[in-house]
């Protein structure tokens, strides 16, 4: 069975990062959780199944060689 991905924008935010422990107390083993935020990773633990990406959806340049 393939596993599911979850995308946590703001995920340092006041309910991101809540959301993201709720996923890791609640079933982790089921869902790839994948966290986005404009600041470096500050909360500070490893999670299982977590990947943090830095990212400015404010930033145009990101997006420039999307299609």
């Amino acid at each position: 069975m393939e596993m599911k991905k979850i995308l946590v924008l703001g995920a340092n935010g006041g309910i991101g990062r809540y959301l993201i422990d709720y996923f890791n107390e609640n079933g982790s083993e089921n869902f790839e959780i994948i966290g986005t935020g404009r600041h470096d990773f500050n909360f500070g633990c490893s999670k299982p199944n977590f990947t943090y990406l830095k990212l400015d959806i404010c930033t145009k340049k990101i997006f420039a060689n999307c299609n």
